[in-house]
């Protein structure tokens, strides 16, 4: 995401107590899940999502055992 980039949905439809969550891991508070907050929405970052899959596909892949944190794969990709 670019930091100008637009919020892709109509803030004014969401309800209080709805959980909204976002793929987009960098930045990790998107425009949407900010926003999300002032409507009584609960928010679950892109982050938490990417965690949990990379285990996963470390597992599917049969990766050799390391850390495939988000913060460690990021560091990788971004060198």
């Amino acid at each position: 995401m670019k930091p100008h980039d637009p919020i892709s949905i109509d803030c004014t439809d969401l309800v209080p107590d709805a959980l909204v969550g976002d793929v987009v891991v960098h930045p990790e508070i998107t425009p949407l899940l900010a926003a999300a907050p002032e409507r009584g929405c609960y928010v679950q970052p892109g982050i938490v999502m990417m965690d949990n899959q990379l285990t996963e596909m470390r597992e599917f892949f049969r990766f050799p055992d390391g850390d495939y944190t988000p913060a460690a794969v990021a560091r990788v990709t971004a060198a």
